[in-house]
């Protein structure tokens, strides 16, 4: 009792010290969405109902006047998860928490290390992953040196770790030291991301990373080892604005595809917007290209060529039913290529967005019927906003998407995947309430 006493009294002391203090920054986000799901292209089922909500709050307090540390916990679930009202998930967790080192030895150099957000431009190959309930945030250290008009960011990430368990006392005969010794099975990230600024219209990014997985496939192989280099480039002019991205993927991945041997990498992507502003709307034209691999390919086991886009946030590029969140699947390897128009009308506090977007396979695809297609469907997707407050939106969502052949062959649930018998053949729809409320 007396310890506990003690401990608390500290907390206390620490807790008043801490806001006693003008140099320190609360903040919160919070994110309520309920959907209606019928995604399944069969108008034979009843569409899925369910709500989650993520909540954020953060804590900033400057420790001195180039050191600072950052804490947010975060609760993330769906409503009625638990299934009993008296009973406890314990799903909360840090969801960041680092130290921020600025202005190193009195230059524009800063290191963060610890476990935190990263998010370049605007996410296509690493992302937060907002619209999710959950979102995402790595364990490293990144470093920044931030100067106009040049920038850079090099990064250390920990995607998953290879020991077992923590160890805090070495005791060689246990099963942490084993022999034969276990393989290595950690997953990590190494890359460095530049920036440049011309000027006010035009800059230009470059960046390279490796994404080294060492978790074993079922042939023995790593499951990957892989690097990406790319670019991001963006023009302005008066109310003309167009933007240029594309990256090349090369290495080898283990056993996607039921090969013996690591299949080498070669894939690549690009993607490519121009738009015009008249007034409060904007009109945009869009192509993003991912490429896929070819039957051929398949069949001889040699090269894997489908662009892969782990730590992109995928809702934002592939429209709102996130039939593409995972292109292996959904394209069967064969990659996407998405041609879409973009119509964002402003009048505040509204404004309406539409999307309309054409998918087909980068490569041909062969159908049950033995014939070749790239048809993948349509999908119409509006999105209506209002500001209810100055840090609260709501949003309404609502998409239809029209299957074309490969989609109706890839989810063909008539290939004995014991889900059932009946056609997936039809149109699907989903629709979305969200609350955002954040400061």
């Amino acid at each position: 009792m007396k310890k506990f006493l003690l401990t608390f009294s500290l907390l206390l002391l620490f807790v008043n010290h801490l806001f006693s203090e003008q140099d320190f920054k609360i903040s919160g986000d919070f994110q309520l969405r309920t959907e209606l799901d019928g995604r399944d292209f069969s108008n034979k089922t009843y569409p899925l109902s369910f709500t989650s909500m993520r909540t954020k709050i953060g804590l900033e307090k400057n420790l001195t006047k180039n050191i600072s540390i950052y804490f947010q916990i975060r609760d993330s679930r769906l409503w009625g998860e638990s299934k009993n009202t008296i009973y406890n998930l314990k799903n909360l967790d840090l969801h960041q928490g680092y130290v921020q080192f600025d202005n190193i030895l009195d230059e524009p150099i800063s290191v963060k290390a610890g476990r935190f957000e990263m998010q370049f431009r605007n996410g296509r190959y690493f992302s937060i992953n907002n619209f999710h309930y959950i979102t995402r945030s790595w364990d490293g250290v990144l470093f920044s040196y931030d100067t106009k008009p040049f920038g850079i960011n090099v990064f250390a990430l920990t995607h998953s770790r290879s020991v077992d368990a923590y160890i805090g006392r070495a005791t060689p005969d246990t099963a942490q030291y084993s022999y034969p010794s276990k393989p290595e099975e950690g997953h990590n990230v190494y890359g460095v991301w530049g920036k440049f600024a011309f000027d006010r219209e035009h800059y230009l990014d470059i960046f390279s990373y490796y994404d080294f997985n060492r978790k074993r496939t079922s042939k023995g192989n790593y499951t990957s080892n892989r690097f990406m280099s790319g670019f991001y480039y963006k023009f302005s002019y008066d109310d003309f604005f167009a933007l240029l991205e594309g990256a090349y993927q090369g290495g080898e991945a283990g056993d996607q595809i039921n090969s013996k041997a690591p299949r080498i990498i070669q894939a690549f992507n690009i993607a490519g917007s121009l738009n015009y502003k008249i007034d409060d709307l904007t009109i945009g034209l869009n192509a993003d290209i991912l490429s896929g691999t070819s039957e051929k390919d398949l069949s001889e086991g040699k090269f894997y060529r489908t662009f892969d886009v782990t730590y992109q946030g995928k809702h934002s590029f592939y429209s709102g039913m996130d039939y593409f969140s995972d292109i292996q699947k959904s394209t069967n390897n064969r990659g996407l290529n998405d041609l879409f128009i973009k119509i964002t009308y402003d009048m505040k506090p509204w404004s309406f967005i539409f999307e309309g977007h054409n998918f087909t396979t980068n490569k041909a695809y062969k159908l049950q019927n033995n014939e070749n297609s790239r048809d993948l469907g349509t999908e119409l997707y509006l999105i209506t906003r209002v500001n209810l407050l100055k840090n609260a939106t709501l949003e309404w969502g609502k998409a239809i998407f029209i299957p074309g052949e490969v989609m109706k062959d890839v989810y063909d649930v008539n290939k004995n995947d014991g889900i059932g018998n009946y056609d997936r053949t039809d149109p699907s729809f989903w629709t979305y309430l969200m609350l955002k409320v954040g400061f």
